[in-house]
């Protein structure tokens, strides 16, 4: 059936999602579902990443979708929901550490890599 092939698709891409954050230091030590940073500063607290979304009405649902694939995967997404014209000025700020963006709205660039190739 449809719902058995999706399901097998999402369990796939779930356990290559572990496989992969577990070659890059990554993994449940404290089995509480969400992967463990192994070492460094952060070593033994788990992958948090605050997911910043807008006011639009389809984004809570998108959110959820989101935080609920990354759960999955053992990825603690933080809803960080805004509201008018902040996830705008956040976004300007670079202060945001995953961000969902309508499409239709033009921002390419990120904080972290420039906007286009440095050659």
């Amino acid at each position: 059936s449809t719902r058995s092939l999706k399901n097998s698709m999402l369990s796939s891409a779930t356990a290559a999602s572990k496989a992969l954050l577990k070659k890059v230091g990554l993994e449940d030590t404290d089995n509480d579902g969400y992967v463990n940073w192994t070492s460094g500063p952060l070593s033994g607290q788990n992958l948090e990443i605050n997911f910043t979304y807008g006011s639009h009405p389809a984004y809570a649902l998108l959110a959820d979708t989101m935080i609920g694939m990354m759960n999955e995967a053992g990825i603690k997404l933080i809803a960080q929901p805004t509201q008018g014209n902040a996830q705008e000025d956040i976004w300007d700020s670079c202060k945001w550490e995953a961000m969902l963006w309508r499409g239709d709205i033009p921002k390419l660039e990120s904080p972290i890599l420039p906007a286009s190739p440095p050659f």
